[in-house]
């Protein structure tokens, strides 16, 4: 382990789990662009293929909130290097894949990996960090985030240009073993706790049930109806969730503290997080669909303009989470939602004849929107607990994001089909040509699901802007 200063040692933190967050935000984007080779490969349906990605999330954002109390229990700085094994191994037993079901098995144990490493990257950032730089820490934190998400397509494009699918997960084994070595030279052991605590099991594996239950209703529900399927998945959840909440009430140490959610600062917070990330997923999901099939542009043309939104975390989360530890996190989050809801605003009136500056500059404003809402908002969640707690805290951040994103695409997704077809039958009169009359009602579901997903933008200004003041971290340094 290094012997070095704490003002040193806080920005080799960032650096390290950096490391971490940008093999595994990369990984979760990098493989989207081989849907087609794999397709073919392992000779398969699309639906099937997407379980490579949706296993992994759902697997991830699953182990997050039980992984954030093992941190505070047995120690961060182990979660994190053991996560970064999982996750090469993962990296090495893709590589060797031989049919789908392998696979999705090998990307299930990344998901572990990944969750191990997400689940504690911002407690240990914070608390290498004095309070009064909490802000600029996680701001670093999301541009790590930016960074990973939006070159995993670029990346990704240019290694299939010249090698085969196993190349996007071989290429990144040197990257992982780098940063296991990094982890374990840098890295502070943990302080860990002198009584003895108890992990709460039974809260756990009700949670996990639970979770990974509405996770994968939400996925299944919209595709399947009311199948087997669903109403299994239903009554999982609704059976499992009640019961981990009461599972909690009875623990000396819960997985997650429903106490938090009488803090009206926390719960709105939380809240605001969530309609968010709902209201993101119509970027994830409709901006496809606009520019390729749409407007009708390849996917080389269309790539750099999806990486609008992402790029701006570079410069405006740093930035925001600066801002949020000298200034009240509610102004600058709420701020942020206002610029998202301006950018979505001009997103949802694209159409045909929107030129590239047009859709360039609502893809700036939602990025620049979302980037400066993050940060002040994920520090009030952080600092909602004592830094013997923060693993909880932090873990709570990944899976709000999941379930929002998750939420977002099946409500988002059902929008615009079922408006697509409204829109289709509607103007088959009006409009001869098949191509146009297929434009045309592409483009105009995708207005509506946008508008769906700008009332969620702005009913997070109303609770951003209702969850209260919080008080100005001390200008020292807290151990």
């Amino acid at each position: 382990m290094l012997r070095v200063s704490d003002r040193t040692y806080k920005w080799l933190t960032v650096a390290t789990v950096g490391a971490g967050i940008l093999s595994s935000t990369l990984d979760g984007s990098i493989v989207n662009i081989a849907y087609p080779i794999l397709t073919d490969v392992f000779d398969t349906e699309a639906s099937t293929i997407l379980w490579v990605t949706v296993a992994y999330l759902i697997v991830s954002a699953t182990l997050a909130l039980p992984l954030g109390s093992v941190g505070d229990i047995l120690g961060r700085k182990r979660l994190f290097v053991g996560g970064f094994i999982v996750f090469t191994i993962g990296l090495v037993l893709v590589t060797m894949s031989q049919n789908i079901g392998q696979l999705i098995g090998f990307r299930i144990l990344q998901g572990i990996g990944q969750g191990m490493m997400l689940a504690i990257s911002n407690a240990l950032i914070v608390s290498a960090f004095p309070d009064h730089e909490r802000g600029r820490a996680l701001g670093i934190n999301g541009a790590m985030v930016g960074i990973g998400l939006a070159s995993g397509p670029v990346i990704g494009g240019f290694i299939l240009e010249f090698f085969d699918w196993r190349a996007l997960f071989w290429t990144r084994i040197p990257v992982g073993i780098s940063g296991l070595l990094i982890a374990l030279i840098v890295l502070r052991p943990d302080t860990i706790p002198t009584e003895r605590r108890r992990f709460d099991y039974t809260g756990a594996t009700l949670l996990m049930i639970g979770l990974s239950s509405l996770l994968l209703l939400i996925n299944r529900a919209p595709i399947d109806g009311f199948s087997n399927l669903v109403i299994g998945l239903s009554i999982s959840t609704a059976v499992s969730l009640p019961l981990f909440f009461l599972a909690e009430q009875k623990t000396d140490l819960p997985i997650f503290d429903f106490g938090l959610l009488k803090q009206r600062i926390f719960a709105m917070a939380v809240t605001s997080s969530l309609l968010h990330f709902i209201a993101q997923s119509a970027f994830l999901f409709l901006m496809p669909f606009y520019l390729l099939q749409g407007l009708g542009m390849k996917p080389i043309e269309a790539g750099p303009l999806l990486m609008t939104l992402q790029i701006t975390r570079l410069v405006f989360s740093p930035l925001s989470g600066f801002l949020s530890d000298r200034f009240q996190s509610r102004t600058i989050s709420t701020f942020g939602l206002i610029i998202m809801a301006t950018g979505y605003t001009i997103l949802m009136n694209l159409d045909t004849d929107s030129s590239i500056v047009i859709i360039v500059f609502g893809l700036f404003l939602a990025g620049c929107g979302s980037s400066t809402f993050l940060p002040p908002n994920n520090n009030v969640v952080m600092g909602s607990v004592g830094r013997d707690r923060i693993g909880m805290v932090s873990a709570v951040i990944p899976v709000v994001r999941q379930v929002g994103l998750s939420l977002g695409i099946t409500i988002v997704g059902t929008v615009y089909t079922i408006r697509e077809s409204f829109h289709y039958e509607r103007l088959t009169q009006d409009i001869g040509g098949a191509t146009a009359l297929a434009e045309r009602a592409v483009i105009s579901g995708y207005a509506d699901g946008f508008a769906v997903a700008l009332m969620f933008v702005l009913i997070a200004i109303v609770t951003s802007a209702s969850r209260g003041l919080r008080p100005l971290p001390r200008d020292t340094y807290t151990t």
